[in-house]
C-alpha cells in the first residue's frame, strides 16, 4: 500500500511538469479546467488509500500528497489567469512593425489578426485592469485615423459585463476606452483593509481551506501595496510577513503557532509547509473521510 501511495506522489510531480511546460494556448486552457476537476478527484481516492497505511506513516505522507496537489492548483489557477500567449508569428510581425516603422501601414487583415490576439478579453474585473490598458496602449501603434473606426470595433468585442457597460459602443478613441475603464473598472483597496482581513481569518476545519484563504487574501495584499505604488520587491515582503503573522495567529495547532512565530519565512511557500508538517490536528480531521 506504500507503494501505491509513492506512486501516486510521483504521478503528481510529473504531472506538475507536465502542466507547467504546456503552451498557455486556448485549448491548453479547456483542458486545465478538465484536469483541475480530475486532480481533485484524484486527491480524494488518495487519501483513502492513505487512510489505510500505518498510522506512523499517515502523516508524512499526507504532508506529500496536499503539497504536490496544491502545487499543481496553484499552476493550473496560475495559467488559466494568464494571458494567451500570442502565436509566434504575431509576435513577429509586431516586432517587424515596431522595429521598421512601418506600423502606419497595418491593413485590416493585419488588424483584425492582431487586436484580438494582443488584447486580453476583459469583464471590468479590477485585478486585470492594469494588463488590458497596457495591451491598449501597445495597440495604439498600429491604430491609424483610417483604421481607427475598424480598430474600437475590434477592441469593443474584447469586452464583456462591467467593461463593455463602461465604455458603450461609440467611444471616440483609445485613449477615452482607457480613460474610462480607469474610471469605472480601477478599484484601489486600501491595504490596511486586507490586514484587517488576514487578521480576523481563523482555522475553523480543515487547515487546507484556511491556507487557500491566507494565500489569496496574501496575494490581494501584494496587489494592494503596488497599486499605492511600493515597489513590488517591497510589496511582496511587505505581503508575505503579514500573511505569515496571519498564519501564526489564526491556526489552531498550538505548537504550529510557536514554529511561525519563531521561524524566519521569506515566502509563503515555506510558511505554509511548515504548517502543514506540524497540523495534526489538520491531518486527523482529513484522514477520517470516507
Amino acid at each position: 500500500m506504500e507503494e501505491a501511495v509513492k506512486a501516486r506522489w510521483a504521478s503528481l510531480a510529473e504531472k506538475l511538469i507536465l502542466i507547467n511546460k504546456k503552451p498557455n494556448t486556448r485549448s491548453n486552457k479547456a483542458k486545465l479546467k478538465e484536469e483541475l476537476e480530475q486532480i481533485n478527484k484524484y486527491y480524494a481516492h488518495t487519501l483513502v488509500i492513505i487512510e489505510q497505511l500505518d498510522e506512523a506513516l499517515q502523516p508524512k505522507y499526507l504532508t506529500l500528497i496536499r503539497t504536490a496537489v496544491g502545487e499543481i492548483k496553484t499552476a493550473i489557477n496560475h495559467r488559466l489567469e494568464t494571458r494567451q500567449r500570442l502565436s509566434f508569428k504575431t509576435v513577429a510581425w509586431l516586432i517587424t512593425c515596431l522595429v521598421t516603422k512601418r506600423v502606419k501601414m497595418a491593413t485590416p487583415l493585419e488588424l483584425l489578426k492582431t487586436l484580438p490576439a494582443l488584447i486580453p478579453e476583459y469583464d471590468g474585473n479590477s485585478t486585470k485592469l492594469n494588463r488590458t490598458v497596457a495591451a491598449l496602449r501597445a495597440a495604439k501603434t498600429i491604430i491609424t485615423d483610417t483604421n481607427k473606426a475598424m480598430a474600437i470595433q475590434l477592441i469593443l468585442s474584447r469586452f464583456d459585463g462591467k467593461a463593455k457597460l463602461a465604455v458603450g459602443d461609440n467611444p471616440a478613441s483609445v485613449d477615452d476606452i482607457i480613460k474610462t475603464l480607469e474610471l469605472k473598472c480601477r478599484q484601489v483597496i486600501a491595504p490596511e483593509t486586507i490586514v484587517a482581513k488576514l487578521n480576523a481569518t481563523k482555522q475553523a476545519g480543515d487547515a487546507t481551506k484556511y491556507i487557500e484563504q491566507v494565500e489569496k487574501l496574501t496575494v490581494e495584499l501584494e496587489q494592494a501595496y503596488i497599486s499605492n505604488s511600493i515597489p513590488t520587491a517591497v510589496a511582496e515582503k511587505m505581503a508575505v510577513q503579514a500573511g505569515v503573522k496571519a498564519l501564526a495567529s489564526g491556526v489552531k495547532n498550538a505548537e504550529t503557532k510557536i514554529l511561525l512565530k519563531a521561524g524566519q519565512f521569506h515566502t509563503m511557500a515555506s510558511a505554509v509547509e511548515k504548517v502543514l508538517e506540524n497540523e495534526n490536528q489538520g491531518t486527523t480531521s482529513v484522514l477520517s473521510f470516507r
